[in-house]
């Protein structure tokens, strides 16, 4: 019979480990959210702020699931308030499980494929990133997008072209202020290279998004 005391802190050991990572106030968490929409201050490491410069696992679990949420009931009441525009016939806007999956596995997907692939790229690098970083920055950096999908209900064209455009030209400007900055990377060019990368890559993300949801 195992011991009950190795048994319990065989329990403890990983909640003490990953705890940190939600030891966030609603302070704290709401700067964040404002850093993503004002990208002019580093998301982490600002030394003015020494007690708020470790990552949390909040936004990578959270604001993707509130952008999916976002995506898959915004599309249904844009075709419904369409609907109401052009006099056609519709039925009340509920839940579509097939966007909501598509937008699932698009954002759930994107937000730890691409955070994992620039991990397994700095270990051939001298770059000292952690993880949970990345995966902390690519939670914020989806913020802006929820505004513009909210925003993308309006059933106009242009209007939904602007907001995700505007809101992915804030997240890509949030990302490149944010990934593998100065003082983590020994050359600027392997930095600026990484950058490049996740611009087009998050870009590519955005147009995705705009076409599969609203054209």
């Amino acid at each position: 019979m195992e011991d009950p005391v190795t048994e319990g802190q065989a329990v403890e050991a990983p909640i003490k480990r990953y705890g940190k990572y939600f030891d966030l106030s609603a302070t704290d968490f709401v700067k964040r959210i404002i850093r993503s929409f004002i990208p002019v201050r580093p998301l982490l490491g600002y030394e003015e702020e020494e007690d708020n410069h470790k990552p949390d696992l909040y936004a990578p679990v959270w604001i993707p699931t509130t952008l999916i949420m976002s995506l898959s009931v915004g599309r249904s009441l844009y075709l419904f308030f369409e609907s109401m525009v052009q006099g056609s016939d519709f039925e009340s806007p509920g839940l579509d499980f097939r966007t909501l999956w598509l937008s699932a596995v698009i954002i759930y997907g994107y937000c730890l494929v691409v955070p994992v692939s620039l991990f397994v790229f700095k270990l051939c690098a001298s770059v000292d990133v952690p993880l949970f970083a990345t995966l902390c920055v690519y939670g914020y950096s989806m913020a802006p997008v929820v505004v513009g999908a909210l925003v993308c209900i309006t059933p106009i064209r242009i209007v939904q072209i602007s907001a995700m455009g505007f809101s992915f030209f804030l997240s890509t400007i949030f990302l490149f202020y944010n990934i593998w900055r100065e003082q983590t990377v020994t050359s600027r060019s392997l930095a600026y290279f990484v950058k490049l990368f996740t611009g087009i890559v998050h870009i590519g993300l955005g147009l995705t998004l705009t076409f599969l949801f609203y054209f």
